[in-house]
């Protein structure tokens, strides 16, 4: 990594700016936590990362980074650059998760544990980073996944995206013009600058299904939750649930009164509900069900495994 940059983020608080080199290529990132010599409280000694979905910028999840710092435990944001180059752009949603691969085992060599938690977009990095790179994480938390529902394709996904930018962020931008002008604005300049990139990654968002990873994940001991908004229109949370029926989260909560981007909208709330999943994952794992066999049960009423 780069030479930190420190700076006091708000009371109690420091905020580290620092590049990470993967392959190539630089990649930013933020690290903001409580400073152990003013911060008020008892300070965690985990991290969580959080990964922006399909055209965020970083800033779209500095208010739940903050919010989780104030809370307590240190969060990082990292920004996926902007590639350009032809090679790279078709590339891209492979890059995005040696980005994260790559500063979740930096971040493991300082915390005592590293937790990730990808939005929309982020869902698919973070859960293919664990999976593919059998990464050392305590949580993985999913919000607003893409990659969860397993009919989806382009199309579908398309007009749903349309219809969340339509309804819910056109209403928000109506009603709070500087706060959500901010986001909105953020997102149509990361278009803009790199249309070609902007879709091959919603095509990746829209065509990867990541589901079939989470039994995997949970058997390596990774606390895997699924977090959704119940006003979600690009990932319906009742589509989401009717897909994954059968996955063994350890954790499936909904936020009510929420559309898909309530990490921007309630960071307190999800920052405060991601600190509670990661400081009770042994017990989540403890009191996972153990699946019996048939040879369980020969062994019990007989004594010995017939033939």
């Amino acid at each position: 990594m780069s030479q930190p940059q420190f700076e006091k983020s708000g009371e109690g608080l420091e905020k580290i700016a620092l590049t990470a080199r993967v392959g190539r290529d630089d990649v930013p990132l933020t690290i903001e936590r409580p400073d152990r010599r003013h911060y008020p409280g008892d300070v965690s000694d985990d991290v969580v990362m959080y990964i922006t979905g399909w055209t965020e910028s970083e800033d779209s999840l500095k208010p739940l980074r903050r919010a989780t710092a104030q809370l307590g435990m240190a969060a990082v944001t990292l920004y996926h650059p902007r590639y350009v180059r032809p090679d790279k752009v078709l590339r891209a949603h492979h890059l995005r998760v040696e980005n994260v691969a790559t500063v979740a085992e930096m971040l493991g060599e300082e915390y005592a544990s590293v937790s990730l938690a990808g939005h929309s977009f982020g869902g698919i990095d973070v859960t293919r980073a664990t999976f593919e790179h059998e990464l050392d994480v305590n949580v993985l938390a999913l919000m607003g996944s893409a990659g969860l529902i397993k009919k989806d394709n382009f199309q579908q996904v398309a007009p749903r995206v349309l219809n969340e930018v339509v309804h819910e962020e056109g209403s928000a931008l109506l009603q709070h013009p500087i706060h959500e002008g901010r986001f909105v604005w953020e997102s149509a300049k990361t278009t803009i600058r790199n249309p070609a990139l902007a879709v091959v990654e919603g095509v990746s968002a829209a065509t990867q299904y990541v589901g079939k990873h989470i039994p995997t994940l949970v058997d390596r001991g990774v606390v895997v939750a699924n977090i959704m908004a119940d006003g979600d229109r690009i990932f319906p949370h009742l589509d989401v649930k009717a897909s994954t029926k059968h996955t063994p989260f350890d954790v499936s909560e909904t936020f009510a009164e929420s559309c898909h981007n309530f990490t921007y909208h309630r960071p307190r709330d999800l920052g405060a509900f991601l600190i509670d999943v990661i400081n009770r994952a042994d017990t989540l794992r403890a009191i996972r069900p153990t699946a019996i066999t048939s040879a369980d049960i020969e062994k019990d009423l007989f004594g010995y495994v017939v033939g």
